[in-house]
């Protein structure tokens, strides 16, 4: 993967196929990013996704796009106003590596909150541990997720979930605007 991205070594027409369907830019064709500025991460964020507007923002391989900062500022924000509702200072995100944790973790920034990551595979009781200490009531998550998860023992946790699926259905035409 190294040489690949210092051009050494060309992986071919699967890759470039994979690269396309994605739409991912090619090198060049990308504007370059401006040194942050602001006075805190979520201000940062706002004025980047402004900067990059339609470029490609992130993936992952549970996506078939890419997603563009501006829809990654959209959707981040549309769920900040969910998770600003909800009660406590803290909110727990149990999500792989991916879009979803990336737009969890900053609506809950936006939304003035302090993301609190739990990885589930440390067991039931550091779970709930990690739960009593930051006082969670509430822990985003994702039905897609846990269905491809095997044998997870989530204890208390399990009732503190609140699927991002459900959020999504939630919003109005008004709110996605």
């Amino acid at each position: 993967v190294l040489q690949a991205a210092v051009g050494r070594k060309k992986f071919g027409a699967a890759a470039e196929e994979i690269r396309r369907r994605l739409k991912w830019p090619k090198e060049g064709e990308r504007q370059e990013p401006i040194f942050p500025v602001g006075e805190s991460l979520q201000e940062v964020f706002l004025r980047s996704c402004d900067h990059m507007g339609k470029l490609t923002a992130c993936s992952d391989a549970l996506m078939e796009r890419c997603m563009s900062y501006r829809r990654l500022k959209a959707a981040a924000i549309a769920l900040s106003m969910e998770v600003k509702k909800l009660e406590g200072e803290y909110v727990g995100v149990m999500l792989p590596s991916s879009v979803a944790a990336y737009i969890s973790i900053l609506a809950a920034l936006l939304a003035k909150k302090v993301p609190v990551m739990l990885n589930w595979t440390v067991g039931s009781r550091s779970l709930e541990h990690a739960a009593e200490v930051t006082a969670l009531t509430t822990v985003l998550s994702s039905r897609r997720f846990l269905e491809r998860v095997e044998s997870v023992d989530l204890g208390a946790i399990e009732s503190k979930l609140l699927f991002l699926e459900e959020f999504r259905k939630r919003l109005t035409l008004k709110e996605k605007l």
